[in-house]
C-alpha cells in the first residue's frame, strides 16, 4: 500500500473522508452564509474572499485542525507551516482549467526547478455540500504537477475561455447532466512520449461529501465543475519552509496585489507559532 506522500507526489492528490464532523460542517456553512450575506438558495450569486481564512479569526481553528495538519505533516513532515494562501467561497461555479502556483506555465520559473529544495505545497480544499445537492467537485488532471505535452497550454486556454463565456451565458450543453460529457474534458497530455498522437489523461471527478478534503499539489492543472445547487468551499495551503514556500507567499503578498493578501496579524502569527505552523515571508 502507498503512503499518503507516495500517493501525493505520483498523482498530485490525496482525499480526507470527513475531515470535520457535521456539527463542524453546519457552523462553518453558518458563518459562511453570515459573511457572504447569501443563503442556502442564493446558489444564483457567487462571493469569495481571498485571504479569507486569515482575514476572520472565526476561521482560524481551521488551519489549526488536528486531523489536517496530521494529514499534511505525513505528507511533508512534521516542519510543514502554514503558507497563508486561502480562500472562502460560496456558490462559486468553476473558472476553468488553471494552476495555483505562482509560475503556472509548465517548465517555467522556479516552481519547477526541483534541482536543489523539492516543491513541497499543498493546497487543501474542504467542501462542506454533498455533490447530490449541488452537482459540484473538483476536477484534477493527474500527473499535471511533473510534466504537460507542450500544445496543451493552447488546448487549455481555449477551454478557459468556452467556460467563461458558458457561465456567463447560462449555457448547457448537451448531455451535461452527466459530468463525464461536461466541457471539462481534459486536452492535457502528461505522459511523455515521442509520439505525437499521446491521447490525453483523463481528468477525476472527486464527488465529496460535506466534510471532505482534497490535498493537492498546487501546480496541478484543475478546475471546479458547474453547479446546480448550493456551494461552500474553504481553501487553505501549506508547505515546507523552503524557497519555494517563500516564492509562494511571496507572490500572492506582493505579486497579487490585486487580491489584498496580508501578512498575519499579531494575533495570528502568534497561535501559529504556538502550533509550529507560523512561516515567514
Amino acid at each position: 500500500m502507498r503512503s499518503l506522500y507516495q500517493q501525493f507526489e505520483q498523482q498530485g492528490y490525496i482525499i480526507v473522508e470527513n475531515l470535520l464532523s457535521p456539527s463542524e460542517v453546519s457552523e462553518y456553512i453558518g458563518k459562511l452564509q453570515q459573511i457572504s450575506g447569501l443563503s442556502h438558495q442564493d446558489y444564483d450569486y457567487a462571493w469569495s474572499c481571498a485571504n479569507g481564512v486569515s482575514k476572520h479569526p472565526e476561521f482560524w481553528s481551521l488551519i489549526q485542525h488536528p486531523l489536517l495538519v496530521s494529514k499534511v505533516r505525513e505528507i511533508f513532515g512534521d516542519s510543514a507551516g502554514y503558507t497563508l494562501h486561502s480562500d472562502l467561497h460560496v456558490h462559486r461555479k468553476g473558472a476553468g482549467w488553471h494552476r495555483d502556483c505562482a509560475h503556472r506555465t509548465y517548465g517555467s520559473g522556479p516552481d519547477w526547478d526541483e534541482s536543489q529544495e523539492k516543491y513541497q505545497i499543498a493546497r487543501v480544499a474542504i467542501y462542506l455540500q454533498s455533490y447530490e445537492e449541488s452537482g459540484s467537485s473538483l476536477v484534477l488532471i493527474p500527473g499535471s504537477h511533473h510534466y504537460e505535452f507542450p500544445l496543451s497550454k493552447w488546448e487549455r486556454r481555449f477551454w478557459k475561455y468556452f467556460t467563461k463565456i458558458r457561465n456567463r451565458l447560462k449555457l448547457t450543453l448537451p448531455n451535461q447532466s452527466t459530468q463525464e460529457n461536461s466541457p471539462l474534458q481534459s486536452l492535457v497530455r502528461t505522459t511523455p512520449s515521442p509520439y505525437f498522437m499521446q491521447p490525453p489523461t483523463p481528468p477525476v471527478y472527486i464527488k465529496t461529501e460535506p466534510g471532505d478534503c482534497i490535498i493537492f499539489d498546487p501546480r496541478l492543472i484543475h478546475s471546479g465543475s458547474p453547479i446546480y445547487g448550493p456551494k461552500y468551499a474553504i481553501f487553505l495551503t501549506y508547505g515546507i519552509n523552503n524557497k519555494h514556500a517563500r516564492n509562494h507567499m511571496h507572490y500572492y503578498l506582493y505579486t497579487r496585489t490585486d487580491l489584498d493578501y496580508e501578512k498575519p496579524s499579531p494575533e495570528l502569527a502568534q497561535k501559529l507559532k504556538e502550533e509550529n505552523l507560523l512561516m515567514e515571508v
